[in-house]
């Protein structure tokens, strides 16, 4: 003789509902209903309008352990999205409260998701050992000597001038900055109150 649960699996939730489990899943998201526990719905919630059968309204509706499990481990170790329009893996994690991410590599280096997770192991450990995984933006010292590097113009006099402006203006104001705080309206006010002739 098996006991009946008041609480029901998101499985057995949808089909009693005549709906997809996904849709049970998508309502235990966090913020979707009121109430104290995520997980957890009240029957007026998941009721079905009077016209159709099978409504649950003896009680309310849980999702499966195995599933709250799972969204635990996921936030724990992290996970593995590919970004569709940059054709770039990425790894989110949970980091102080805030979802970070960080770029595992292109999808002619990793082609399937399993390959990019492997690559993603050494973010996995660190996130699971709670260690601090660098995401500090660049400098602009760093994008400078990038930029000398790779895109400054041949042409000789060009390139004395652009040496010059990183020399005596952008590289002393700017140099240690990091990239994301670089914002439009303080290089506004900084460009209006150089000294040009």
């Amino acid at each position: 003789m098996s006991t009946q649960s008041e609480w029901l699996t998101a499985t057995e939730a949808a089909s009693y509902l005549r709906i997809k489990p996904r849709t049970i899943l998508l309502w235990a998201r966090p913020g979707t209903h009121q109430g104290s526990h995520p997980q957890r719905h009240s029957a007026s919630d998941l009721a079905l309008p009077t016209f159709r059968s099978g409504c649950y309204t003896r009680s309310a509706v849980c999702c499966s352990h195995e599933t709250e499990d799972s969204v635990r481990q996921r936030n724990r170790s992290g996970s593995v999205v590919l970004d569709k329009r940059i054709k770039t893996w990425n790894f989110f994690f949970w980091e102080n409260g805030r979802r970070r991410s960080k770029k595992i590599g292109t999808m002619s280096q990793y082609p399937t998701k399993a390959s990019a997770w492997r690559a993603a192991k050494p973010l996995r450990d660190a996130v699971e050992n709670q260690v601090s995984i660098s995401t500090a933006a660049p400098t602009v010292n760093k994008l400078v000597e990038q930029y000398r590097a790779e895109k400054m113009p041949k042409r000789s006099d060009t390139r004395r001038s652009y040496n010059v402006w990183l020399r005596n203006h952008i590289i002393p104001k700017w140099g240690e900055c990091a990239l994301s705080d670089v914002q439009a309206r303080p290089v506004e006010l900084w460009l209006e109150s150089l000294m040009l002739v």
